[in-house]
């Protein structure tokens, strides 16, 4: 291997990684790996209720309809049980079991806050 080839691997190798690093957000431990969540995610708040009850709330500039399609199938690929969203609730939403989560339930309240989704992860773990 000329040196050239060599520098050119090692800088192709380097630069991957930084940008799997950089790409990667990632939540609380509880969340499933299959919801990737977006590069500009700021969590606004994260707690534990009791032993099993999860919440986190998160905003994002992320199309709300973009990211429930992606997480839902995501979830699926990664063997969730994804139901129907409830067509008369005036919110986007996602709800999911599976894998340690006995219920959990995305949803995306209809308000608006400077250009930012707010999105809402509450989940019920296994215990």
């Amino acid at each position: 291997m000329s040196k050239l080839t060599a520098l050119l691997a090692a800088w192709v190798l380097m630069s991957s990684t930084a940008a799997e690093v950089h790409a990667e957000v990632s939540g609380p431990d509880w969340l499933p790996h299959a919801l990737d969540l977006p590069e500009d995610t700021e969590v606004v708040t994260s707690r534990e209720i009791g032993s099993s009850m999860r919440l986190l709330r998160l905003a994002t500039t992320e199309d709300a309809d973009e990211l429930l399609g992606s997480w839902r199938i995501a979830l699926l690929a990664a063997g969730y049980t994804v139901r129907e969203p409830q067509v008369d609730l005036d919110a986007l939403q996602l709800s999911f079991s599976g894998k340690g989560i006995n219920n959990a339930q995305i949803a995306v309240p209809n308000r608006g806050q400077k250009n930012r989704t707010m999105i809402e992860i509450d989940a019920t773990l296994d215990d």
